[in-house]
């Protein structure tokens, strides 16, 4: 049999005696509850057993005078009308609240707004600040924003594209040869702005992507290549595009490419190649050793560095 866990639930009393608790002396489901050292759930669950009807509760029964002379004429306060009534303080402002009863708010009349026209030359026109406003009139600038808000008066800072000059504008497109990415940087606006005031003093745009260097002679590149045997990428250095781009213009000015690799290098390890097979490491070589080149030389002891110079 599975353990069973908390405590045993509490029995329901008999009927008899909830209805005398919630009919006769008309006590609330909190209350009888509290009696038995349940909630209120558990009791409402108790007297729906017992077949007792529950009564409707007193913010749906009572009447919106009594409850408007009660806190209204009499001042009493929600707390208050609650003790009286043997209710809960939610149940109080909730009838107040149902039946729109409010009292009137305390405290210094609210100023006036100023006319519309004044609001607008102050704010637009003279572009004083909310809290200059405010201080003019005596109010706080939450109460001057409410003000504008009403009114429908807005300000809007000026851009950078309408207070930017002509020629500064052409200086740094034109003359300097700043893309707009970098004029945005540098003004700390955005891109968009930079085109917009271009648009707006007819600055003619260079086209979009990067710049590419114009080609160079056939001539010219034939003798740098062939000639003063400049490699390819010494030649997209020299001429600021890419190693393909390079290559694609010899092809395109009819310019063999030589073949890869250094050719006194090559030649030495063909020299090497033809003289036959390296003795293995440590084993004595009869007669001259082959040197650079396919030429013999004699083989001569070295001198230790440490040795006497002898003359």
């Amino acid at each position: 049999m599975p353990r069973q866990r908390g405590r045993k639930p509490i029995p329901s009393p008999p009927a008899e005696d909830l209805r005398c608790l919630y009919v006769d002396k008309r006590l609330s489901c909190k209350q009888v509850g509290a009696n038995y050292g349940v909630s209120a759930p558990t009791a409402q669950r108790w007297l729906r057993k017992a077949g007792i009807q529950q009564r409707p509760s007193w913010a749906t029964t009572v009447s919106a005078a009594y409850l408007r002379e009660l806190y209204l004429t009499q001042g009493l306060t929600a707390a208050a009308i609650a003790a009286r009534e043997q209710v809960s303080t939610a149940s109080v402002r909730k009838a107040l609240r149902d039946h729109q009863i409010r009292r009137a708010t305390t405290g210094p009349a609210p100023i006036p707004p100023p006319p519309v026209a004044e609001l607008r030359r102050l704010y637009v026109t003279q572009r004083h600040s909310r809290d200059v406003i405010g201080f003019h009139y005596g109010v706080s600038e939450s109460t001057v924003r409410a003000w504008l808000r009403a009114a429908g008066i807005r300000r809007k800072p000026p851009s950078w594209a309408t207070t930017v000059s002509a020629a500064y504008l052409r200086e740094l497109y034109l003359t300097q040869g700043l893309t707009i990415e970098q004029i945005a940087t540098q003004e700390r606006v955005g891109p968009m702005a930079v085109w917009r005031a271009l648009v707006a003093f007819d600055i003619p745009r260079r086209p979009h992507g990067r710049q590419v260097a114009p080609p160079v002679a056939a001539l010219e590149l034939r003798r740098l290549y062939l000639e003063d045997r400049w490699p390819i990428r010494q030649l997209a250095a020299h001429y600021k595009v890419s190693y393909t781009t390079m290559r694609q213009r010899l092809a395109a000015a009819g310019i063999p490419l030589r073949p890869p690799g250094n050719r006194w290098r090559r030649r030495g390890r063909l020299a090497t190649r033809a003289a036959g097979p390296r003795a293995p490491d440590g084993a004595a070589q009869d007669g001259p050793r082959p040197g650079a080149g396919g030429t013999s030389t004699s083989h001569k002891p070295r001198r230790p560095r440490d040795a006497a110079r002898v003359r």
